[in-house]
């Protein structure tokens, strides 16, 4: 069109509209940050470090196949509130690890990475059961997440939902999970909190080779050197498997822990350097 003197330039309207993501794109960013399964593990136990965890417990529970089993991860950390839950852990990405470089109790340097928890979970199984309690609390929260509703080609991910409800305390109780793993840390608890990660469905098998890769990749965690000269941290790692796997060594009494089961014990110890983790195996019985 050719202008004449006089003609009226009128610009092209504009419009926006916010980008829709699939939801397949956050389970494709999991298995892409995520290398393997022991990486993943790992990065759950860094989380339970953050929550200032003195120790952490692993579980295995058979059968260890595709679609089966399950892998619980269970730590007596300062726990969640569900706000926490809603605003950090279902805001993928969220700032909080930049925020804060320190955790909130002992003042540890932050050794989880870019919130990639909930990744960490998805890539271990297609269920995730989340337990979780703070030491003022009168209930425990639980949410649930189904990762297979991410393989669904057709969803966008604001479509994608997570359950969440709250119980009187069962589990984060010294009589639930949490007291086998301070009976494991032989202490005294100081409060009943902590958190579960309950994963279920397993998306791959689990065999010697992978436990023996993962106790390797666990005994790689770095603790970092805390500020204080005086404050002296202790972190256990406990991890339990199915009778026959893995090697074995003398006997270890523990209070609530499967007869047929296997333990597998790494503890850190800090003080103003750092030590060379101590290493056991043990085998456990009631």
């Amino acid at each position: 069109m050719t202008l004449t003197p006089g003609d009226e330039i009128v610009p092209p309207k504009r419009t926006s509209q916010p980008l829709r993501p699939r939801a397949r794109l956050l389970r494709a960013f999991g298995d892409e940050l995520i290398s393997s399964e022991s990486v993943a593990l790992t990065e759950l136990v860094k989380n339970s470090y953050d929550a200032d965890a003195t120790g952490v417990l692993i579980r295995f529970v058979a059968p260890l196949e595709v679609g089966a089993g399950r892998i619980e991860v269970i730590d007596n950390g300062h726990g969640m509130t569900l706000d926490t839950i809603q605003t950090t852990w279902m805001e993928p990405g969220t700032l909080n690890r930049k925020r804060n470089k320190r955790s909130e109790g002992l003042g540890r340097r932050v050794l989880g990475e870019k919130g990639i928890g909930r990744f960490a979970a998805s890539r271990l199984a297609d269920h995730l059961e989340v337990v979780t309690r703070r030491a003022a609390s009168d209930n425990e929260t639980h949410v649930e997440f189904d990762w297979t509703q991410f393989d669904d080609d057709s969803r966008y991910l604001s479509e994608i939902q997570a359950q969440w409800w709250e119980t009187k305390p069962e589990e984060l109780t010294e009589t639930g999970l949490l007291g086998q793993l301070v009976t494991l840390l032989e202490a005294s608890p100081s409060s009943s909190r902590g958190t579960v990660l309950r994963m279920f469905g397993l998306r791959d098998a689990w065999d010697e080779d992978k436990l023996m890769a993962l106790r390797g990749t666990l005994a790689k965690i770095v603790v970092p050197i805390l500020d204080s000269d005086q404050q002296r941290a202790d972190f256990g790692i406990y991890l339990v498997v199915p009778d026959g796997m893995g090697p074995v060594g003398g006997p270890r009494r523990a209070s609530g822990v499967p007869r047929t089961a296997a333990l597998f014990h790494l503890r850190f110890n800090c003080h103003r350097r750092l030590l060379r983790p101590r290493t056991a195996f043990a085998c456990v019985s009631n």
